[in-house]
């Protein structure tokens, strides 16, 4: 090729001072013996690896697969490379953090922060973090509105008639919002709500719909509106019903959880669903996650507003 070994070093460094010619000279040979500099090797020598990193629980639910997707196209358009970690414990989260700490990440992305230990762990690396549908002292955090997600449910459901609710699969974060908005429509808890769920259960997949699909028939519990913790368990819940015998929405409303999935508008009845707009939030995480790895960013909340979008799963209260 006619150069220096220095010379390739430094265009592959993007020094400015290598001419044009002699640039485009070394990038063209690169290209043809199909050799691509090494992140990791950059980072053993403290430059820039434009890598990141983002950590999710799965990748079955379907807006945590567009999350992950989304932040790595995102951040592809701004030159860096994406590490993608699968983790639903604190110990897997901590393992991945350092992971994406060896391998010299310049940011993360970490969703659902799993524990009070994971924070620490995040702090020692010193590394610029953003966190997803989390919060924790000292971090940027982007979140869909949950409350204001389980208010619309609510309230729509109440608008409807309902007064009395089945809910498949509960969390302790959920359940406290709820009784608060038991209060409000003067609902009674233990009068008029019966929850049907596995405590500790890790995977909320269409395996665990059809659990508590099963016990809520076996329960005969009369209720007229069904939420469910997300699509896949309304989705299963409604054919488990259609199987016996009863009707969506003549019968009973049911209503999802935060996905919106595309399957949504193909069934019959469409689920009706909350959108939690996952572009909007990946797009203000990203531009977060950008501003603290170029040095300009502030510890930031942001907390994006959902829709309901409303299907054919959901109907008036049918009179006793």
């Amino acid at each position: 090729m006619g150069v220096s070994r220095w010379t390739i070093s430094q265009v592959i460094n993007g020094h400015s001072r290598i001419g044009d010619e002699t640039r485009a000279k070394v990038l063209k040979t690169m290209r043809e013996v199909g050799f691509s500099p090494s992140p990791f090797g950059r980072g053993l020598r403290g430059a820039k690896t434009s890598l990141v990193g983002i950590c999710v629980p799965d990748i079955f639910t379907p807006t945590l697969a567009s999350k992950a997707q989304l932040f790595q196209e995102m951040m592809r358009s701004f030159g860096y490379n994406t590490l993608i970690e699968i983790a639903n414990t604190a110990e897997l989260q901590i393992s991945a953090i350092q992971h994406f700490s060896t391998s010299k990440a310049e940011g993360a992305i970490l969703v659902q922060n799993q524990s009070p230990q994971i924070v620490e762990a995040l702090h020692n690396t010193g590394m610029p973090v953003v966190l997803l549908d989390c919060e924790a002292p000292r971090f940027s955090s982007v979140s869909c509105d949950r409350p204001l997600a389980m208010a619309m449910q609510m309230d729509h459901l109440i608008n409807l008639g309902h007064r009395k609710f089945a809910f498949l699969g509960m969390s302790d974060t959920r359940w406290i919002v709820y009784q608060e908005l038991f209060k409000k429509h003067r609902i009674h808890p233990s009068r008029d709500v019966r929850i049907f769920a596995r405590a500790n259960q890790v995977v909320h997949d269409a395996a665990y719909g059809n659990l508590v699909a099963e016990e809520f028939l076996s329960s005969r519990w009369d209720a007229t509106a069904v939420i469910a913790l997300n699509d896949y368990i309304g989705i299963v819940a409604m054919e488990r019903l259609r199987r016996a015998g009863i009707k969506v929405p003549e019968d009973i409303s049911i209503i999802g959880g935060f996905e919106n999935m595309v399957v949504n508008d193909y069934i019959l009845p469409g689920l009706t669903s909350i959108d939690q707009r996952v572009e909007v939030i990946m797009k203000t995480a990203v531009e977060l996650l950008l501003a603290q790895i170029r040095g300009k960013g502030r510890c930031t909340r942001k907390n994006i507003k959902p829709v309901l979008v409303k299907r054919g799963s959901t109907g008036s209260a049918r009179s006793n």
